[in-house]
Order: structure tokens, then sequence, then C-alpha cells
């Protein structure tokens, strides 16, 4: 589990994906496992209540919908517009990661103006930089000044969420409001195999607190790359690159025969910046960034990262690595993508293997001058064929974006109908196409297209993803129903899509060992892990990272799990172990 999830947001634009991990089996409101309701057949809504509705200057949901026996949506909705026609603005706290692409204030860009025209609802954004939300919300929070919409408040909130809502009543409890979000949650209760997602929406049988970013369909975030016109110069074909020797071996080829692949592959500084995909150990070594990553083995024995014999037999393997140059030897300085030199190193070709956002791979493929450069996705290595991956990244609808309605707002009824529109039929094009003659524009066909001003950015510092974060939905940040394929209607688009469904088709990851999703610790456990997890931590960074390049020696390993002990690694263990088996008796 990931101890410091609400503090470690985003950002990096790879990281991904394990906010939301793990199988559940809570009750729902329904009386169903995995937090969802199970939806019989729909009941008509009484036709006094639809004209009273009518007689509203609000078009709300509430009455005209169908419902199961639970009181949710058996249909999806779409909404008669404008959503209102009073004047009253909606205050909303949100970021934007590349301020630098608009011409202008983003209350006045096109994709907000955009949302405003269609829906008739006036939203004042309140724009924070990435690197300070967590201070500013902190400060709004302590000063009682919550605006009415707050993106990816229970990411930021110190404590239990549930807490939050139930308890201090800083957040509106969505469920109370079911009447007024029927797209929203019909999208969630369709999804029935995704467990993450029911579980990160269901904080308990009758409370919801967000509004998450939902896909239209389960996708990765990231996946492993490899350049395939330097697998074919090198006589290797994809389909052999299977098991964790294979991948030494590819990257040794690369290395002999590719003049400018020096240090052919890219370790990251915490070891993590989406690596999540070396996990063939049976851990995740990411150092850092996410506290202690909790996992259980097939025995139901907890157990973390960076402290078994397994991050000993990945370090081994990383330090060989190391030695023989497959790695840049200035692994320290990247800490993402996005630092100083990493750009220089992509554009001279160096690179030939590195986890890549499926979305992005045609954008990084198109800035290099190399007109023959292609990058093909792989599945993760394994250390035998035929072996499972246990953990990593998990299949998931819910992507990084959310938001939660503060208790301080004067029209929460108004609030919740503007972000469930966001998952209506009408609302998601809207989401996911983004404003007409920015995002989108028509081809000859009739057909609406990515406008060649996002696929064809003149300065190629930042791919079509992150430009359309801009003049579409920020998925990375706001809720909505993105609809994933329209994204990819460019010139080489479809590679991406093939990208996605080769995942599908070769996903080897049962998920056996990931901490379950849903699974939370009390309050009173949470203070006690916290308590002992900031100086495991400290211990970690400062040790494990030397065995990379051997400044500490493996031969000292037994001497470093000693440090862990003494420091109160098991006591940590217990506490989840604890919460572990309470979840599997219960």
């Amino acid at each position: 589990m990931l101890m410091k999830r609400k503090t470690a947001l985003i950002l990096t634009l790879l990281l991904v994906a394990a906010l939301f991990s793990g199988c559940g089996g809570a009750k729902n409101a329904g009386g169903s496992e995995g937090g969802a309701a199970q939806t019989p057949a729909p009941t008509e809504t009484p036709a006094a209540e639809t004209a009273a509705q009518e007689e509203s200057p609000y078009h709300f949901a509430a009455g005209k919908f169908k419902k199961d026996a639970n009181g949710f949506a058996a249909e999806k909705y779409d909404y008669e517009l404008p959503l209102t026609t009073t004047d009253e603005t909606l205050q909303y706290w949100t970021t934007i990661y590349t301020p630098e692409y608009l011409t202008t204030d983003y209350n006045e860009s096109p994709f907000p103006m955009e949302v405003e025209k269609k829906t008739g609802v006036k939203v004042e954004y309140q724009i924070v930089s990435p690197s300070t939300r967590g201070e500013n919300f902190s400060v709004l929070l302590a000063s009682d000044e919550l605006p009415d919409i707050m993106s990816q408040a229970s990411y930021f909130y110190q404590g239990i969420f549930k807490d939050a809502i139930l308890e201090e009543k800083y957040f509106v409890n969505l469920y109370d409001y079911r009447d007024y979000m029927p797209n929203y949650m019909y999208e969630v209760l369709r999804s029935t195999d995704d467990v993450g997602l029911q579980k990160a929406v269901f904080l308990d049988d009758t409370t919801i607190g967000s509004f998450y970013c939902l896909r239209d369909d389960k996708y990765p975030g990231n996946l492993l790359f490899i350049r395939g016109d330097w697998l074919k110069k090198c006589g290797i074909n994809r389909d052999d690159i299977v098991t964790w020797d294979d991948t030494y071996n590819m990257l040794k080829a690369f290395q002999s025969q590719i003049p400018t692949a020096t240090h052919p592959t890219l370790l990251f500084s915490n070891l993590d910046g989406g690596f999540n995909h070396w996990t063939c150990f049976d851990t995740i070594s990411g150092v850092g960034q996410y506290g202690l990553t909790v996992m259980v083995d097939a025995n139901g024995k907890v157990y973390a990262g960076n402290t078994t014999y397994r991050d000993r037999n990945y370090m081994t393997e990383i330090n060989k690595w190391y030695s023989e140059g497959l790695f840049d030897p200035d692994w320290t300085s990247f800490t993402s993508m996005a630092v100083d030199g990493f750009r220089q190193r992509w554009l001279a070709d160096q690179f030939g293997y590195l986890a890549l956002a499926v979305s992005d791979v045609v954008g990084e493929q198109q800035i290099l001058d190399d007109p023959d450069a292609v990058w093909m996705p792989v599945v993760d290595p394994v250390l035998k064929e035929g072996d499972k991956i246990h953990i990593g990244t998990r299949l998931s609808r819910v992507y990084y974006g959310s938001a939660c309605v503060s208790t301080k707002c004067e029209n929460i009824e108004l609030a919740i109908t503007w972000l469930d529109w966001r998952y209506s039929p009408t609302g998601s094009e809207v989401m996911s196409w983004g404003a007409e003659g920015y995002a989108w524009e028509y081809d000859d066909k009739g057909e609406k297209v990515v406008s060649d001003f996002i696929y064809n950015n003149p300065e190629k510092q930042y791919n079509v993803t992150m430009l359309a974060l801009c003049y579409a939905n920020n998925t990375i940040a706001d809720p909505g129903l993105d609809i994933v394929y329209t994204h990819y209607k460019y010139p080489g688009g479809e590679q991406v899509i093939n990208c996605y469904d080769y995942f599908k088709a070769n996903n080897n990851n049962d998920e056996a060992y990931l901490w379950p999703a849903g699974l939370t610790l009390t309050a009173e456990q949470m203070a006690a892990a916290n308590s002992l997890s900031g100086d495991l931590m400290t211990y970690i960074t400062e040790n494990y990272l030397a065995f990379v390049d051997g400044s500490k020696p493996l031969s000292e390993w037994d001497s470093y799990e000693k440090g862990l002990a003494d420091i109160g690694l098991a006591d940590f263990l217990a506490i989840y172990q604890e919460a572990y088996d309470a979840y599997k008796a219960g």
C-alpha cells in the first residue's frame, strides 16, 4: 500500500498507476460484493416529480431517469441544456501542467469557454501551480475557505478521507445526492469487474467522496517500449524478448551494434520513473516517492519493498547492468523525463528501452530526427518463460483526475449536476474531444479529427497528450468520462491503439501480490505506521540506492536488513498484517 498516497500526486506524468489497486469484498448498500450495488429491473419515476422539476430554472436529473431498486441510475441520462439559467458562479480549485501552451488566462481559454457555452454554468477556475497545490490546500482547509469544487481533494487531505466527509464535514457525501448524478453512478456500477474502481468510489456502503476521471474501458497508464528499428538491425524478434535474461541480451546487442546507444536504457534516481514493469522479482523497488510500498505474498504474509531478499535479487541485477554501462551513468540526476538533460539524450538517439505513456509513443517518436525510428510495446519481463507477474501496474478505468464538492458550496445540486454532465453522452464528447478549432476539427470527409494545432505543434517540446490537456479535459487533474480512442484520430494515431490492443492480448500480470484495493488502515493504525515509516524511509533512501553503483557492496546486504530491523520494520509490518488479517477474516 502506498503510505503517502494522499500527498504523492502526479507528478511525474509516468506514474502512475498505482493509486488504486487491489481487490476487496466489502458489501455495498445493495448487499453485493465489491462495493457496488446490483442492478435490478428499472422503475419509473412519478410524473409529479418530473413536473416539479420543469418549473425550476435548473435542468437537474432528479426525477427524470430510471432507477434500480437501490436508487441508482439504471441508464445513462442526457441533460437538457443549459443546465441553469441563473447567474450563479461556481468556484473550482484545480491546476494546469503546461500553462505555457495557453495564450490567455485559463478562465478565458477555449475549453472552459466551450464547457460554459454548452452547460450555461459559470465557473471561476482557481488555477494553482502543481508544485504548490499541497501547501495551498492545507491553507484553505485550515482557514475554512474551501472553494465549491476541489480537484483531487482526496489526495491532498492529510488523514482518513472518509473522516473528512462524515466527521469533519469538509466535503459532501455524494451518495446522498445520487439523484443528481445518474451518469457517474451508471458508469461506476457498470464496471462490476473493476474492483479498483468500485473500492475507490465507495468508501463504505453509503459514502462516496469523489468524482473520478473514468476511461471508457480499462487501459494501462504506461508500457515498456523498445526501438523496433534497432531490433531489426540486431536481428532480434520482439516476441523473443520474454525473460529478464532476454532483456539483458537485447540491451547488450543495442550497446554493441547501435553507435548512439552507449547506454541504451535509463534508471531513475528513485528506481521508479515508470519502471513498475521490472517487477518479476516480486517487489516494487521505487524509493521515497510514495513511502514504503506494502505487498502480500501467496501465503498472506505482508512485506515491504526495499527490505527483503526479493530486493537483494533485484539489486544484484541492477548493479550488474550498471557496471556494464547499460544505464546512463548520470542516473542520479534523472528524477523524471522532464529534467534537464533527458531531452538532449533522447534527441541524440541514446535510448532503446524505456517505459513510456502509451499515449505518448507517437509524439515521442515524431520528435526524433531518424525517420525510421519506431517504438514497439513489449511484455514485462519474467524470470523464466511461463511465469506470471504478481505486482506492478493494474488495469482499471480509474484515471488520475478527480473532484470533491465542498460543504461550503451554496448550490451543491448545481455543482454535482455540472460534474455529472461531464459523464453524460453529450458531456463526455466535449470532455474527450475538447474545444472545436483548437483540440479538434473536421477533415475533408466531414469527420472529427485531432487538430493540426495539437498534432503538429511546431515547438515539439511536449507531446500530443500534454498539449491536449489544455484544450480538452485535463484528465490528470479533473474528472469526467474520457473516450480514449478519440485522442488518436490523427495521422499515425492508430499506432497507439495498436499498442493498447497488444497489451490487452499479452497482459501477464495476475495482480496476486498487490495490496487489496479499498483496504485502509484505521486512524490509530495509520498514526502508528506513520510514526515508524519516516525513519525507515530515511534509512532506505540513504542505503538502498547505494547498492546500485556498488558504493555499498552487496556483501553488506545482511547488515542493511539488520539496520531495518533495529529501526522497527517488524513493528511497521505488524500493523499492516493486523489490518490485512482482519480484512480477510471479515
